[in-house]
């Protein structure tokens, strides 16, 4: 029985140096998700205000706009990596 539970041990030591760098990847891209969620706030906080839409603003609004689809694009992408990285842990 003492063999059996060192041996679980040593397995289950290896399945966690074996996820490690698995799990370093995942905050990496939490991290990643963080920033990207705070930027779109921020851009979506200044497209909420009604000056943004001013004529003397509009290359500032199209910039704006252009930046908020990259980010959301940008953020699906780490976010679908992510979940992926998650079910390679969970399996």
């Amino acid at each position: 029985a003492a063999e059996a539970a060192v041996a679980e041990q040593q397995t289950a030591a290896a399945l966690r140096e074996q996820q490690a760098p698995l799990r370093k990847e995942v905050k990496k891209l939490e991290s990643q998700m963080e920033k990207l969620q705070s930027r779109l706030k921020q851009i979506e906080g200044r497209l909420d205000d009604e000056a943004m839409y001013a004529e003397a603003n509009k290359l500032e609004l199209a910039a704006l706009v252009k930046e908020q689809g990259e980010a959301r694009v940008q953020l699906d992408d780490v976010e679908e990596t992510w979940l992926a990285l998650q079910e390679q842990l969970e399996g």
